[in-house]
């Protein structure tokens, strides 16, 4: 449920929303909100404690922030919640805040080493690019069981469901740490760059 409550005082959406340019509702939330990141496409505020908020920068942004916005993403497990949204034109989101991520952390959560991770992303790149491909058994038998790791099959799921290309998911900035139900679990916090999105706006 939104809650304007959970942002300082001095923000309001009233004045937010009535701004109709990326730069305004930029320079809007830089005077607001403390700012965590930024990309090529979107930035990122923090809300509070649980929520940042992800403002589009450009055309970009409102395609990657309208991928995020897809429900069916939130039932793989794999990826940070979403509150809010935009949902008319995709300017912003708000999306669970995460802790950075570090390969000790995400092997210890995960019981699988961040180097057999990549490797597992990259056998499944080639398997679903080359119907031909054959890994040497090695990897094969890596890629099996992997594939048996509860996170690992998620993804490869979700990949493929979603037609995600691997190269953001082999960079640890594109997940985090979050708590759910006092667990921690790590997570896709950048996930908007799906084949459409990377063919319309970052292959020219």
């Amino acid at each position: 449920m939104f809650n304007e409550m959970a942002y300082p005082k001095s923000f309001s959406f009233e004045e937010f929303g009535a701004i109709s340019t990326y730069a305004g509702k930029q320079r809007y939330a830089e005077n607001h909100l403390k700012r965590l990141g930024s990309g090529s496409a979107r930035v990122v505020y923090q809300i509070d404690d649980e929520k940042v908020l992800k403002l589009a920068k450009n055309r970009k942004g409102l395609a990657q922030n309208e991928v995020e916005l897809d429900w069916g993403l939130q039932q793989y497990g794999t990826v940070a919640k979403i509150y809010e949204s935009d949902e008319d034109k995709f300017y912003w989101l708000e999306m669970q805040l995460a802790k950075k991520l570090n390969v000790s952390d995400f092997e210890s959560i995960n019981e699988v080493s961040w180097k057999d991770y990549i490797k597992f992303l990259d056998i499944l790149e080639s398997k679903r690019n080359d119907a031909r491909y054959k890994s040497n058994p090695k990897d094969e038998q890596l890629f099996e069981d992997l594939y048996e790791n509860e996170y690992c099959s998620g993804m490869a799921s979700m990949i493929g469901d979603y037609d995600m290309p691997i190269g953001d998911l082999r960079r640890k900035n594109s997940y985090g740490i979050v708590k759910n139900d006092g667990r921690e679990d790590i997570v896709l916090v950048d996930f908007g760059l799906n084949k459409d999105v990377h063919y319309k706006y970052y292959s020219v």
